[in-house]
């Protein structure tokens, strides 16, 4: 199952609180989870996903 592990300031956001999350498993996708976090640009708020094997590559660097 595909999961997207979101930042604190997406749930806010979004108004999803703690205990409406679901707790997560090991994935069995062949991408792995996927991360995503919230952002302004020009005045619009916009949403960055990163695939987990992508962000711990940049992290090495």
């Amino acid at each position: 199952m595909l999961q997207i592990r979101c930042t604190k300031k997406i749930l806010d956001s979004l108004g999803i609180k703690q205990k409406e999350l679901s707790s997560s498993k090991e994935t069995d996708s062949m991408l792995g989870n996927w991360y995503a976090n919230l952002f302004s640009a020009d005045r619009r708020k916009i949403i960055i996903f990163m695939n987990e094997r992508t962000v711990i590559y940049r992290w090495r660097r």
